[in-house]
This record gives structure tokens, C-alpha cells and sequence, in this order.
């Protein structure tokens, strides 16, 4: 295992979350890379300390979102509860199932996704047109913004929980947080705009990420000094990605969020 310093450690957490912040993401699919082939973790051990950091970037992002009022609660707090039992499940097969195939498998559903949101453009609805498939279980969603901006939007809430339980075993299994399933279905099957889709995902990561580091935790996975070392920096570089976001257009978010996506999959198919 590689020792880095305190300062390196929460360096790279500044610079993680900070890109991860702005799109949505807890920085797992950073972290978890960087803890394995540069400082010699196990995947355990990188994707338990990886929820660590997560649960920082989140607490310290969801801050200026709540602060900005882009984050849907009414929706948000249902879809963490749903998250924690697959987050229980995800540690479950962490520790009794490997599988090289499977993350090949994950890896290539990954880069579909990701072409998917480079090459698609952001639907544009009417504000109560909900998406063709949001026919049972339907909610209806009217949010103002801290800038006077409103957006009224409906989705299907018995299929967004059906989501989040799979985000939460995603999450456990992988250490990439569920911002990874969230953001893409939050936006082309939910209805969500960009903007709101990041900050409320952002708030469901907070959820799933304690729920999975707490049950890493039981099996002793944590290494918690680098957590909170890289948790340091993250809680600093979520402020800053919440910041930047609001600068940023709608399209160009879920671009971004493309190219976070691809990065994932190409380390899950080359290993």
C-alpha cells in the first residue's frame, strides 16, 4: 500500500469532488480507481473509503444545492430510503461474489449509456407532460429556485423507487455512488431538468453513501484515515462544483456527465 501524504490525499479530493460535485456524482469513480492502482488498496477496502468520501462530498454539496433550492425532497428522501436495503445487498455480494464477467457485462452497459447521453440531446417538454410510460403511480413536481426560476415536471414514483433500490446495490458493489444510475434516469425517464436532476441526486447519494459505508463498516472494510483525509478536500471541492454548476448549461451537464460515465466503464473493462 502506498503512504501518500495528508495534503496529497485531500488534494485529489478537492479536485474529485469538484468535478463529481457539478455532475451529480459522489467522486467514487474516481476514488475508487485511485485507491486501487495507486496507493494498493483491495477493492473492499477502496469501495468502502470511497462511501466515506462520498458521505463528505455529499454532506458539504447538498449544502449550497438545499441553499440554491434545486434539490426535489419530496422525491429525494423516498428514493435514498430505497436505496439502503440494495445497499445492504450491494456489501453482501462485494464480500461473497467476484465476478470478472459481471463487471465486463457492467462495463459495457456503462458505455452504452454513455454514447447514449453524448450523441442524445435533453428532452425538452411541456411543463406538465410527463414521460409516456409515467402512467401509474404518478407525482407531480413544482419547484422554484433561489434565482425565480420554476420548473413543473411529473414522473412515475413506484418505478423511481424500483431505480434507487438498484442504484443502492450499484453503489455498495462498485463504490461509485448512485449518482451513476440516478442522474441519466432522472432526466430521460423521470423528466427531471439537468439541473434539478444533479442537486436531487446529489441528495439520495447522501443516503445510499451512509447506508453503505455504515454496512461496509460491520465487515471492517473502512480504511478510515484516507477517508477522511480525501474527505477534507472533498467537503471543500463539493463547494466548489455546487458553485460552478450554476454556471453551467443544462446539456453540457449531462455531457459532462457522458464523459464521468465512460471513464467508469472503461475501468470496469480493462480492470
Amino acid at each position: 500500500m502506498v503512504e501518500l501524504q495528508f495534503w496529497q490525499y485531500a488534494l485529489f479530493g478537492v479536485a474529485a469532488a469538484a468535478y463529481a460535485t457539478i455532475i451529480g456524482l459522489g467522486g467514487g469513480f474516481l476514488v475508487v480507481p485511485f485507491l486501487v492502482l495507486l496507493c494498493g488498496f483491495s477493492p473492499q477496502q477502496a469501495v468502502a473509503t470511497s462511501l466515506l468520501v462520498i458521505f463528505a462530498n455529499a454532506a458539504s454539496g447538498n449544502v449550497s444545492f438545499h441553499r440554491q433550492k434545486r434539490i426535489d425532497l419530496a422525491t429525494g428522501w423516498r428514493f435514498g430510503l430505497a436505496s439502503v436495503p440494495g445497499s445492504l445487498i450491494g456489501v453482501w455480494i462485494s464480500r461473497e461474489f467476484t465476478s470478472a464477467a459481471f463487471e465486463r457485462v457492467f462495463g459495457l452497459l456503462l458505455a452504452a449509456v454513455a454514447v447514449f447521453l453524448l450523441v442524445k440531446p435533453v428532452r425538452k417538454l411541456s411543463p406538465h407532460e410527463a414521460h409516456p410510460g409515467a402512467r401509474v403511480g404518478l407525482a407531480h413536481r413544482r419547484i422554484q429556485d433561489a434565482s425565480g426560476n420554476v420548473y413543473e415536471y411529473s414522473f412515475n414514483m413506484r418505478l423511481g423507487l424500483a431505480v434507487s433500490f438498484l442504484a443502492g446495490i450499484i453503489s455498495s458493489l462498485f463504490g461509485v455512488g448512485g449518482g451513476i444510475v440516478y442522474v441519466p434516469a432522472l432526466v430521460y425517464l423521470f423528466n427531471f431538468p439537468p439541473h434539478l436532476a444533479t442537486a436531487t441526486s446529489f441528495f439520495v447519494l447522501l443516503i445510499s453513501a451512509v447506508a453503505g459505508a455504515v454496512f461496509h463498516g460491520m465487515y471492517q472494510h473502512t480504511v478510515y484515515s484516507v477517508g477522511i483525509y480525501i474527505g477534507v478536500g472533498a467537503a471543500v471541492g463539493a463547494q466548489v462544483g455546487a458553485a460552478l454548476s450554476t454556471r453551467i448549461k443544462g446539456h453540457l451537464l449531462i455531457r459532462l456527465f457522458a464523459v464521468a460515465v465512460l471513464f467508469v466503464a472503461l475501468r470496469l473493462l480493462v480492470g
